[in-house]
């Protein structure tokens, strides 16, 4: 998240990538879309959603909380909508027991 190119394609929701003219002079703009739900909820600061057959359903957030980052990564979650409550619940435990530390 401190590559700002990166945290600004992961914290939105569509991203435009233009692309050069191609072949036929045409240009071509190509839209991502980011599926993560909780992208737009106070403190998510994005990251992206994923599944693979090795790791099953996937999902990577960073949340800002009272002046401090968290990243959530779970992996291989039950099926695809767990991820979100197990997202929250996780990110509202480490809240709990974070400490800043000098």
């Amino acid at each position: 998240m401190e590559d700002s190119r990166f945290a600004k394609v992961v914290g939105t929701k569509f991203y435009h990538v233009p692309r050069k003219k191609d072949i036929n002079g045409n240009k071509r703009t190509y839209r991502w879309e980011n599926t993560h739900r909780m992208i737009e909820q106070p403190g998510v600061t994005g990251i992206k959603t994923g599944i693979t057959n090795s790791a099953g359903p996937c999902l990577a957030t960073a949340i800002n909380h009272d002046d401090s980052s968290l990243v959530v990564v779970l992996l291989n979650c039950k099926n695809m909508d767990c991820r979100w409550l197990e997202t929250f619940k996780l990110a509202k435990w480490a809240a709990k027991r974070m400490k800043r530390i000098k």
